[in-house]
């Protein structure tokens, strides 16, 4: 009993993995997975997560920094890398397109690591 228990779960688990990998609603663009490889080949790699947020009803993400340096800020960009706005840093920046970008984000998803 245990055995198919334990069966019928691995099986879910994978089923539901699949799905996601194949959900045109989850692909990274090429242009972010670039965009990590780029700064994960700098001397300090710079990038220590990824999240995916809707935002403003587009698809964004937010590259948060490693602590490499003071005051590094999170760049948040489209599906297409352009830079939407820059969040933290040392006034603490909340703001992205004249709204608070933690009471407007939904759907987080990490993407990296």
């Amino acid at each position: 009993m245990k055995i198919i228990l334990f069966s019928g779960i691995l099986t879910f688990i994978m089923f539901a993995i699949r799905c996601d990998k194949d959900d045109p609603e989850h692909v990274v663009p090429d242009c972010v997975k670039d965009k990590i490889d780029q700064l994960e080949k700098e001397d300090c790699p710079s990038v220590s997560r990824v999240l995916e947020y809707q935002f403003n009803g587009e698809k964004v993400f937010v590259i948060h920094p490693e602590n490499c340096g003071a005051d590094l800020t999170s760049e948040i960009v489209d599906q297409d890398c352009n830079t939407i706005c820059y969040l933290g840093g040392i006034a603490g920046n909340l703001t992205c397109e004249d709204v608070n970008f933690e009471d407007h984000a939904t759907d987080e998803r990490q993407i990296y690591p």
